[in-house]
């Protein structure tokens, strides 16, 4: 063989690797999923209790499940309760948990056939409370999507966070006294 005709197929073979590689990157980009908070970030009081929710985006494949664990400084904030009230899940494998001590909350739920396609798809509502100034940031730690394709595979892309700053409690003025109005008394004559 010629070196001119080596070349050429040196040239087809790489780009045929190009090819597949190319549309493998495609295949497996559009099929992604991103777990996020609502609110993002937000300011609150100390003592104040707020709740924030955990979403899932998945607007190119279905997810069936999915289970996370999540994060939070211990110093600045406190977990009252973990629920599923408006939640995509179907039933929980796992019901939420939560731990001041460790600062972490979790849960592992499913979603059932056909499973759930979309950009806000509640999976869990964390209500928290203030404890002290500063900022604090609650994450997403060891978590999965599970595609419904029959095999369960992950289709975690994206893990987003939350930022909190906690502020001084609003100063109460006291009220100034209001005295009664004193009527001079008269004397009979």
């Amino acid at each position: 063989m010629s070196l001119i005709v080596k070349k050429i197929n040196i040239i087809k073979t790489l780009l045929f690797f190009t090819i597949v590689c190319t549309s493998l990157s495609f295949a497996s980009s559009s099929k992604a999923a991103s777990l996020y908070f609502s609110p993002s970030s937000a300011t609150y009081r100390i003592g104040e209790t707020f709740q924030i929710s955990l979403f899932v985006n998945s607007t190119d494949q279905a997810m069936n499940a999915a289970q996370s664990t999540i994060y939070f400084p211990t110093d600045k904030l406190s977990v009252i309760s973990v629920g599923t009230k408006n939640s995509i899940f179907s039933l929980m494998v796992e019901t939420p948990t939560f731990s001041n001590q460790s600062g972490n909350a979790g849960f592992s739920g499913i979603v059932l056939n056909p499973g759930y396609t979309g950009k806000s798809g509640r999976l869990v509502t964390i209500n928290f409370a203030a404890k002290a100034l500063g900022k604090a940031t609650i994450s997403i730690g060891a978590s999965q999507v599970l595609a419904n394709d029959g095999v369960g595979t992950n289709i975690l892309t994206g893990r987003g966070s939350a930022t909190i700053n906690i502020i001084e409690k609003a100063k109460v003025e006291p009220k100034p006294e209001v005295k009664p109005e004193v009527k001079p008394t008269t004397t009979p004559k």
